[in-house]
Parts: structure tokens; sequence; C-alpha cells
């Protein structure tokens, strides 16, 4: 973000001519700018390719979390019970954590669009699990 690292310059400049002025000796400052990524800026984005590929890959992961939850709901009751229910655990918890791993990397509008394309399933696992961890 160039506007950025222009802002912090120029804060940079200001505070040398403020030394300056009050001990009356130039005053050497040396700037050194920020890289986008510590800056955390909302530039970083995932191409259209790759972000489709991921969401595609959420959604199988999706799909398989509820297959095991539900999995875990028909064994309620014997001794496959706490293994079925362990496996839907691990997988909504892996699913959820690629997630938001996902949306850590995106851009603002990437992240409002995945929100809106697969968010409501993610919230549909953890109540799905919570559901049948009560259960």
């Amino acid at each position: 973000m160039a506007c950025m690292r222009a802002v912090i310059r120029s804060r940079a400049l200001f505070a040398r001519n403020l030394i300056s002025r009050s001990f009356g000796q130039p005053l050497r400052v040396t700037v050194s700018t920020p890289s986008c990524s510590q800056m955390f800026c909302s530039q970083a984005f995932v191409s259209a390719t790759q972000l489709k590929k991921r969401i595609d890959s959420l959604t199988d992961q999706f799909r398989e979390a509820r297959e095991l939850i539900s999995d875990a709901r028909e064994s309620e009751g014997t001794v496959y019970y706490s293994d079925d229910m362990q496996e839907a655990e691990d997988s909504v918890t892996e699913t959820l954590s690629q997630f938001q791993s996902l949306l850590d990397e995106l851009s603002e509008d990437q992240r409002t669009e995945v929100q809106r394309s697969i968010g409501l399933k993610m919230q549909e696992l953890k109540a799905q699990l919570a559901l049948i961890a009560e259960g």
C-alpha cells in the first residue's frame, strides 16, 4: 500500500524536522517501510481459481463431516457411538479450521463472498455437532 508507506515517511520527516529545530542540528533518520503483510493490509487476496478450488474442497469436507455426524447419530446407544462421535468431532474441527484459515487469507470483498456462499454451512456443522453431543 503506497498510501500507507507515504504516511509513514511523512511522519518520519515531520519527526526529523521537529527534532532538528529543537536541537539545532540536522538529524539522520532511517525510515524502513513495512511490507504489505507486516501492515496487515486488506489487499492480500487469493486468485479466483484458487478460491473456487478451496471452496470446493471445503464443500467436500462439509459433506463428509455431515455424513460422519449422521453416522454418529445412527450409532447412538451402540458400542460404536464413541468412535463415530470422535470421528465426527475431528472432521468438524478440521473443516472449521480450514474455513477460518481461508477467511484469514482473503481480502474483505472475498471474505464477504465466501461467508455468503458457505458460511451458513459451517454454522450448520457446529449446530449439528452440538445437537448430537447434547443428545
